[in-house]
Protein backbone atom coordinates (compact mmCIF):
# COMPACT_ATOMS: atom_id res chain seq x y z
CA UNK A 1 0.00 0.00 0.00
CA UNK A 2 3.01 2.05 0.85
CA UNK A 3 4.56 1.88 -2.05
CA UNK A 4 0.96 2.31 -4.31
CA UNK A 5 0.74 5.48 -3.03
CA UNK A 6 3.99 7.08 -3.19
CA UNK A 7 4.27 5.77 -7.23
CA UNK A 8 0.26 7.68 -7.25
CA UNK A 9 1.94 10.80 -5.47
CA UNK A 10 5.13 10.64 -8.02
CA UNK A 11 2.42 10.36 -10.94
CA UNK A 12 0.87 13.38 -9.98
CA UNK A 13 4.29 15.50 -9.33
CA UNK A 14 5.12 14.28 -12.52
CA UNK A 15 1.96 15.21 -14.02
CA UNK A 16 1.81 18.45 -12.17
CA UNK A 17 5.30 19.33 -13.41
CA UNK A 18 4.33 19.37 -17.57
CA UNK A 19 0.98 20.92 -16.58
CA UNK A 20 -0.90 18.43 -18.39
CA UNK A 21 -4.33 19.02 -19.61
CA UNK A 22 -5.58 21.03 -16.71
CA UNK A 23 -5.60 25.16 -16.55
CA UNK A 24 -6.24 27.51 -13.42
CA UNK A 25 -6.02 30.39 -16.12
CA UNK A 26 -8.08 32.20 -17.10
CA UNK A 27 -11.11 30.30 -19.28
CA UNK A 28 -13.82 30.40 -21.31
CA UNK A 29 -15.96 27.74 -22.09
CA UNK A 30 -17.91 27.97 -25.39
CA UNK A 31 -20.44 25.64 -26.34
CA UNK A 32 -23.92 25.42 -28.32
CA UNK A 33 -26.99 24.24 -26.82
CA UNK A 34 -28.78 21.51 -28.64
CA UNK A 35 -31.90 19.28 -28.22
CA UNK A 36 -31.73 15.64 -28.82
CA UNK A 37 -34.02 12.94 -27.88
CA UNK A 38 -33.42 10.26 -25.40
CA UNK A 39 -30.97 8.62 -27.62
CA UNK A 40 -28.55 11.66 -27.14
CA UNK A 41 -28.11 11.90 -30.92
CA UNK A 42 -31.04 12.38 -32.75
CA UNK A 43 -32.09 16.04 -32.69
CA UNK A 44 -35.48 17.38 -32.17
CA UNK A 45 -36.69 21.18 -32.93
CA UNK A 46 -35.02 23.17 -30.65
CA UNK A 47 -36.62 25.59 -28.45
CA UNK A 48 -35.78 29.70 -28.98
CA UNK A 49 -33.36 31.05 -26.50
CA UNK A 50 -36.26 33.50 -25.61
CA UNK A 51 -37.93 31.51 -23.56
CA UNK A 52 -34.47 29.76 -21.84
CA UNK A 53 -32.33 30.33 -18.98
CA UNK A 54 -29.41 28.66 -18.36
CA UNK A 55 -28.47 27.70 -14.50
CA UNK A 56 -24.96 26.51 -13.60
CA UNK A 57 -24.58 25.67 -10.35
CA UNK A 58 -22.21 23.30 -9.00
CA UNK A 59 -22.15 19.94 -7.41
CA UNK A 60 -20.18 19.94 -4.62
CA UNK A 61 -17.33 17.04 -3.14
CA UNK A 62 -19.04 14.55 -5.38
CA UNK A 63 -19.10 13.85 -9.17
CA UNK A 64 -23.10 13.02 -8.89
CA UNK A 65 -25.84 14.24 -6.59
CA UNK A 66 -27.65 17.08 -6.54
CA UNK A 67 -26.17 20.56 -6.82
CA UNK A 68 -24.90 22.42 -3.61
CA UNK A 69 -24.19 26.03 -4.98
CA UNK A 70 -26.56 28.62 -6.15
CA UNK A 71 -25.58 29.60 -10.15
CA UNK A 72 -22.16 30.57 -9.83
CA UNK A 73 -20.87 30.60 -13.08
CA UNK A 74 -23.28 33.02 -14.94
CA UNK A 75 -23.62 31.50 -18.37
CA UNK A 76 -24.28 33.61 -21.35
CA UNK A 77 -26.33 32.39 -23.51
CA UNK A 78 -27.18 34.22 -26.96
CA UNK A 79 -30.25 34.02 -29.11
CA UNK A 80 -28.58 31.65 -31.64
CA UNK A 81 -27.99 29.66 -28.67
CA UNK A 82 -24.78 29.93 -27.64
CA UNK A 83 -23.39 29.96 -25.17
CA UNK A 84 -20.22 30.96 -23.01
CA UNK A 85 -19.23 30.67 -19.53
CA UNK A 86 -16.32 32.55 -17.61
CA UNK A 87 -15.03 30.36 -15.24
CA UNK A 88 -12.39 32.61 -13.96
CA UNK A 89 -14.96 34.81 -13.01
CA UNK A 90 -16.82 32.31 -10.63
CA UNK A 91 -13.63 30.53 -9.21
CA UNK A 92 -13.25 32.46 -6.15
CA UNK A 93 -17.00 31.90 -5.52
CA UNK A 94 -16.24 28.07 -5.67
CA UNK A 95 -13.05 27.42 -3.56
CA UNK A 96 -15.40 29.69 -0.82
CA UNK A 97 -18.13 26.77 -1.33
CA UNK A 98 -15.66 23.89 -1.92
CA UNK A 99 -16.49 20.56 0.92
CA UNK A 100 -14.81 17.57 1.61
CA UNK A 101 -15.08 14.95 -0.92
CA UNK A 102 -17.16 12.42 -0.18
CA UNK A 103 -18.18 10.07 -2.82
CA UNK A 104 -21.98 8.75 -3.36
CA UNK A 105 -20.04 5.60 -6.02
CA UNK A 106 -18.86 3.53 -3.04
CA UNK A 107 -15.62 2.00 -4.87
CA UNK A 108 -14.39 5.78 -5.77
CA UNK A 109 -11.26 7.12 -3.99
CA UNK A 110 -9.49 10.23 -3.97
CA UNK A 111 -5.28 10.51 -3.24
CA UNK A 112 -5.33 12.40 -1.37
CA UNK A 113 -8.24 12.16 0.55
CA UNK A 114 -8.18 15.80 1.38
CA UNK A 115 -8.67 17.15 -2.07
CA UNK A 116 -11.57 18.50 -2.63
CA UNK A 117 -13.45 18.58 -6.07
CA UNK A 118 -16.35 19.93 -7.80
CA UNK A 119 -19.02 19.06 -11.02
CA UNK A 120 -20.47 22.01 -13.14
CA UNK A 121 -24.20 21.11 -13.33
CA UNK A 122 -25.97 22.95 -15.60
CA UNK A 123 -29.30 23.11 -15.82
CA UNK A 124 -31.68 24.78 -18.63
CA UNK A 125 -34.98 25.78 -17.33
CA UNK A 126 -37.77 27.59 -18.60
CA UNK A 127 -37.28 31.51 -18.44
CA UNK A 128 -39.66 32.13 -15.81
CA UNK A 129 -39.46 29.17 -14.07
CA UNK A 130 -37.95 26.48 -11.68
CA UNK A 131 -38.33 23.40 -13.99
CA UNK A 132 -35.87 21.71 -16.28
CA UNK A 133 -36.69 21.19 -19.38
CA UNK A 134 -34.55 18.20 -19.67
CA UNK A 135 -31.73 16.68 -18.65
CA UNK A 136 -28.30 17.97 -19.96
CA UNK A 137 -25.39 16.66 -21.13
CA UNK A 138 -21.82 17.84 -22.05
CA UNK A 139 -21.64 16.52 -25.49
CA UNK A 140 -17.95 16.34 -27.87
CA UNK A 141 -19.76 17.22 -31.13
CA UNK A 142 -17.06 15.08 -32.85
CA UNK A 143 -17.32 12.15 -30.88
CA UNK A 144 -20.87 12.27 -29.60
CA UNK A 145 -19.24 10.93 -26.26
CA UNK A 146 -20.34 12.32 -23.02
CA UNK A 147 -18.45 14.70 -20.63
CA UNK A 148 -18.18 16.13 -17.25
CA UNK A 149 -16.34 19.12 -16.53
CA UNK A 150 -14.92 18.50 -13.27
CA UNK A 151 -12.63 21.20 -10.82
CA UNK A 152 -10.34 19.91 -7.93
CA UNK A 153 -8.31 22.06 -5.47
CA UNK A 154 -5.24 20.34 -5.80
CA UNK A 155 -3.61 17.55 -7.38
CA UNK A 156 -5.52 14.67 -6.76
CA UNK A 157 -5.98 10.99 -8.92
CA UNK A 158 -10.16 9.43 -8.51
CA UNK A 159 -9.63 5.51 -9.04
CA UNK A 160 -12.68 3.03 -8.99
CA UNK A 161 -13.97 -0.16 -10.74
CA UNK A 162 -16.88 -1.45 -9.91
CA UNK A 163 -19.26 -4.31 -12.24
CA UNK A 164 -23.07 -3.84 -12.08
CA UNK A 165 -25.81 -4.96 -14.37
CA UNK A 166 -23.56 -6.68 -16.04
CA UNK A 167 -21.65 -3.69 -17.04
CA UNK A 168 -17.93 -3.13 -15.87
CA UNK A 169 -17.62 1.26 -14.78
CA UNK A 170 -13.90 2.37 -14.25
CA UNK A 171 -12.40 5.54 -13.26
CA UNK A 172 -9.27 6.49 -13.41
CA UNK A 173 -8.53 10.60 -13.34
CA UNK A 174 -5.57 11.94 -13.07
CA UNK A 175 -5.97 15.86 -12.67
CA UNK A 176 -2.04 16.92 -12.78
CA UNK A 177 -3.09 20.28 -10.75
CA UNK A 178 -5.68 22.86 -9.16
CA UNK A 179 -7.99 23.71 -11.90
CA UNK A 180 -10.45 22.23 -14.44
CA UNK A 181 -10.11 19.31 -16.04
CA UNK A 182 -12.61 17.66 -18.92
CA UNK A 183 -13.70 14.31 -18.25
CA UNK A 184 -14.66 11.53 -21.17
CA UNK A 185 -16.80 8.88 -20.26
CA UNK A 186 -16.11 6.23 -23.22
CA UNK A 187 -18.88 3.32 -23.95
CA UNK A 188 -17.17 -0.26 -24.95
CA UNK A 189 -18.18 -2.51 -27.50
CA UNK A 190 -19.12 -4.54 -24.44
CA UNK A 191 -21.13 -1.27 -23.07
CA UNK A 192 -18.37 -0.89 -20.31
CA UNK A 193 -17.87 2.79 -18.78
CA UNK A 194 -14.44 3.99 -18.21
CA UNK A 195 -13.53 7.38 -17.45
CA UNK A 196 -10.64 9.13 -18.34
CA UNK A 197 -9.27 12.95 -18.27
CA UNK A 198 -9.26 14.30 -22.18
CA UNK A 199 -7.99 17.31 -23.08
CA UNK A 200 -10.67 20.01 -24.29
CA UNK A 201 -12.92 19.07 -26.89
CA UNK A 202 -12.56 21.41 -30.08
CA UNK A 203 -16.41 21.36 -30.81
CA UNK A 204 -18.40 21.28 -27.71
CA UNK A 205 -22.37 20.84 -27.41
CA UNK A 206 -24.70 21.15 -24.07
CA UNK A 207 -27.50 18.61 -24.88
CA UNK A 208 -30.97 19.02 -23.57
CA UNK A 209 -32.55 16.05 -23.85
CA UNK A 210 -36.43 16.62 -24.57
CA UNK A 211 -38.80 15.84 -23.52
CA UNK A 212 -37.67 14.20 -20.72
CA UNK A 213 -37.95 11.04 -19.81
Amino acid sequence: MIHARSAACAALALLAACGAHSDRSADVVRARLVFVGPDLRTPVPALPASVLRLWCPFILGDLYGEPGTGDLAHAVLHPDLTLEIDLERSLGDLERSLEPTEFSLHFLRAEPAEARIARLAPMVLQANGIEPLGRTYWIDADTQERLMLIFADRPVRITGQDRARGLTLSYDLLIARAGYVWVRERVASTGDLSYRVTPRPTHLELAVEHPPR
